[in-house]
C-alpha cells in the first residue's frame, strides 16, 4: 500500500474537499439555470425573483472556494533554499536556512 506524507495528505483531503464545493456549486448553478430558461419561456416574474434572489447563494460559493483556493497555495507552495549564513540560527558557513518565496 502507498502512504501519503501527512502534509501531502492533507492536501488531497483539502483537494477532495475543494473539488466536492466545486461540484456543489455547478449543482446550484445548473438548477438556477433551469429556473432562469424556464422562467423566461413561461414569463413567470416569480421564477426569475427566485433566480435573482439565489445570486447571493452563487457569490458566498464563489468567495469560500477563492479562500479556499489561496488558502491551498500559500500552505502548499513550494520553500526556498537559502544557504546565506543566518545569524539567528547558526554562525557556521554552511547553514541552510528556508525562505518563502513571496
Amino acid at each position: 500500500m502507498f502512504f501519503l506524507r501527512p502534509s501531502r495528505r492533507h492536501f488531497e483531503i483539502e483537494m477532495k474537499s475543494l473539488t466536492d464545493g466545486l461540484l456543489a456549486m455547478e449543482r446550484l448553478a445548473q438548477e438556477r439555470v433551469g429556473l432562469a430558461v424556464r422562467g423566461l419561456i413561461e414569463r413567470d416574474p416569480n421564477l426569475v425573483a427566485v433566480v435573482i434572489g439565489g445570486d447571493d447563494d452563487i457569490n458566498q460559493f464563489h468567495l469560500d472556494i477563492d479562500d479556499h483556493c489561496f488558502t491551498l497555495l500559500a500552505l502548499h507552495q513550494p520553500a526556498a533554499v537559502s544557504r546565506v549564513p543566518s545569524r539567528c540560527t547558526s554562525n557556521r558557513p554552511n547553514t541552510t536556512r528556508r525562505v518563502a518565496i513571496s
